[in-house]
C-alpha cells in the first residue's frame, strides 16, 4: 500500500481562477504531474468531466461558516487517552471505535488489518508507534453511553457536541475493512 499527500482544496478554480463559495459544488482530480500526484478543483460550471489521465476525481460542497464541526481536543491529546484505555480491558469496545475515530483524523494510520479479522494493527506517524486493536464492534445498546461518553471526553464545549453525534455514529457502523473516509476519489488511488 502507498501513501501519498495529497493537498487540500485550494478553494480556487484552476479553470476561472475565482473563489469557491461556501456551499458551491465543486469537483476535484487528481492527476499526475511529473513525478507528484496533483489536486486540482474546478466549480460546478467549469466542470466537464475528469480528463483521461485522471487518478480519481470526486465531487464536493464548499462548507459553510454553519457547517463547521465540533473542536476536537488536540491530536496529542487524543492520542495519549487512546494509550490509556490500551490497558483497560473493559475498554476495548470504547477504544475500538476511538482508533476510528483516529484513522479517520489521521492520527493513526491502520498498517495492517488484513492479517487477523479481530485485530487492527495501527501506526501514529508522529511517533512511530505501533499499535494492535481488538475489534470490538458496540451492540445497539452502547452506541448512545459511546457517544456520551467520547463527547465529554473529545469535544471541546458542550454546543458543538451535538454535531459529533452523526461522525461518531457513522464510524461505529463501520467494519474493519471499511476505514476509508466515505468521499474518498472515484478510481483507483
Amino acid at each position: 500500500m502507498f501513501d501519498f499527500e495529497i493537498q487540500r482544496c485550494t478553494r480556487i478554480c484552476c479553470e476561472t481562477g475565482e473563489p469557491l463559495l461556501p456551499g458551491e459544488t465543486f469537483y476535484s482530480v487528481l492527476l499526475w504531474e511529473g513525478h507528484e500526484i496533483v489536486r486540482k478543483d474546478f466549480r460546478a460550471a467549469s466542470w466537464s468531466g475528469p480528463p483521461e489521465d485522471a487518478i480519481g476525481w470526486w465531487q464536493g460542497v464548499m462548507p459553510t461558516p454553519q457547517a463547521r464541526g465540533p473542536d476536537w481536543a488536540p491530536d496529542d491529546v487524543l492520542l495519549r487517552y487512546f494509550d490509556e484505555l490500551g490497558g483497560q480491558p473493559d475498554q476495548e469496545t470504547l477504544r475500538y471505535v476511538l482508533a476510528l475515530l483516529l484513522v479517520r483524523r489521521r492520527i493513526l494510520r491502520l498498517v495492517d488489518s488484513e492479517s487477523r479479522p479481530d485485530e487492527l494493527v495501527a501506526m501514529a506517524p508522529l511517533t512511530e508507534q505501533r499499535y494492535t486493536i481488538k475489534v470490538r464492534r458496540p451492540a445497539p445498546d452502547e452506541l448512545e453511553t459511546l457517544e456520551g461518553h467520547l463527547r465529554e471526553l473529545l469535544v471541546a464545549n458542550s454546543a458543538e457536541a451535538k454535531a459529533s453525534e452523526s461522525c461518531i455514529d457513522e464510524v461505529a457502523d463501520r467494519s474493519p475493512d471499511d476505514h476509508e473516509p466515505k468521499d474518498r476519489p472515484h478510481g483507483s488511488v
